[in-house]
């Protein structure tokens, strides 16, 4: 398949190509931010599609609890009626200024599917990244991870009592701790300490 799209070659020159030459990701695809947490997905078609035909459109929920999370996406049949949405800028929807731009695609980091230590009771936590499981907002097994690491900025009150310094001020300001969360199967809790890497 991959060696069939490399052979496919643009028959006709003048094929119309995005209005932003540098965006990655659908030309006709918009992004739709700052959503009220009451709109759905047919407030945001009701919106949109005064500006042409939409073939989709959705308003991301939270996975778990079926909330909105004040964000989504609409697609339109062509490059025109997106371009049109652009021009007719700034939006409203159910009382609300949102924040509309083109979808791009942006890779961030790379995540791995599954677990560093998998265990036979897993199951489809097997399938996801850490994000992902942590985006369901439910621990699927015991062992899903065995622990995690989450940099924290302190910022030290020590100037609050101290004479001021500005190195040391600097200095502290600046430390980060790495917090790591073993969660092991055996336990139903967890054990937190820290380790100040700088």
């Amino acid at each position: 398949m991959t060696q069939d799209l490399k052979n496919q070659q643009p028959n006709n020159p003048t094929t119309q190509k995005p209005s932003n030459p540098k965006m990655t990701g659908h030309p006709n695809k918009l992004f739709v931010g700052g959503l009220s947490a009451n709109t759905d997905d047919d407030g945001l078609r009701q919106h949109f599609e005064r500006f042409g035909e939409l073939i989709d459109h959705v308003v991301i929920k939270h996975k778990v609890q079926s909330r909105s999370r004040c964000f989504g996406f609409v697609t339109y049949a062509k490059p025109e009626h997106a371009d049109a949405a652009m021009a007719a800028r700034p939006h409203t929807v159910d009382g609300t200024a949102v924040e509309v731009k083109r979808a791009g695609m942006y890779v961030f980091m790379h995540a791995v599917k599954g677990t560093a230590f998998e265990t036979p009771d897993q199951g489809k936590a097997r399938l996801l990244t850490h994000w992902e499981q942590l985006d369901y907002g439910v621990q699927f097994t015991s062992s899903r991870k065995f622990f995690t690491i989450s940099p924290i900025i302190l910022y030290f009150l020590a100037s609050f009592y101290t004479k001021y310094d500005t190195t040391h001020f600097i200095i502290n300001t600046a430390s980060l701790l790495s917090v790591l969360i073993p969660k092991l199967p055996q336990l139903h809790g967890v054990r937190i300490f820290g380790i100040n890497k700088y």
